[in-house]
């Protein structure tokens, strides 16, 4: 069976969209579908594991796609207007409450029960990347992506819950590559040296 390539998707992405704004029910379904998990993902992490609050902005998210359907064009990029509104109502919510990360740092500090975490929030362990935070549990990523600066977590959630490749995450935030680039390195270092405790493996 021929596996669709990005531009043959974001065409059945653009076309469900379509389909759901001129009054088709199913085209909202379908698409709710396909992206529900990426964008739980990246609330559920962007949260620090707040399951309510992921859940009240993921809600807010599919109602923004309810509300702007007849906007909608086929000259937009479903997928990436779906992740710039994601984007937009994560940060609006830490701008609005700056100390909130804070105090879900000082809480994961104290989280060592696994069990509550869903399975698989985030598939870092499959698909091949190049690096070596495959060892982390899901517990240890949720509790040091809280200690990383924003731009490093930022980085951290468009790659690894939107599964965007580095120059898909340069021109969503709008800056160079080789920034991206950077920024992701010494995110992956960070990490790597808190599993390991302080200690890197060669």
């Amino acid at each position: 069976m021929k596996v669709k390539d990005n531009t043959s998707l974001e065409n059945s992405d653009s076309a469900l969209m379509l389909s759901y704004s001129a009054g088709e029910c199913e085209g909202f379904s379908a698409l709710y579908d396909r992206h529900k998990t990426q964008v739980h993902r990246f609330f559920y992490f962007g949260t620090g594991g707040d399951e309510q609050l992921a859940g009240e902005l993921f809600q807010d998210v599919w109602m923004t796609v309810v509300r702007g359907r007849k906007r909608f064009t086929k000259d937009i990029s479903f997928a990436d207007w779906l992740r710039h509104i994601a984007w937009a109502r994560l940060y609006d919510h830490l701008r609005l409450h700056p100390s909130y990360l804070n105090n879900l740092s000082k809480g994961a500090t104290e989280q060592t029960d696994e069990s509550d975490l869903p399975e698989n929030v985030v598939s870092i362990r499959r698909n091949g990347f190049p690096i070596d935070i495959n060892k982390l549990s899901d517990a240890q990523l949720l509790r040091q992506l809280q200690s990383l600066s924003d731009d490093h977590r930022e980085i951290v959630l468009l790659r690894y819950c939107f599964r965007m490749d580095f120059n898909e995450i340069a021109g969503f935030l709008d800056v160079a590559r080789s920034s991206v680039n950077l920024l992701h390195r010494e995110a992956v270092m960070f990490l790597r040296r808190e599993s390991t405790g302080g200690q890197l493996g060669g």
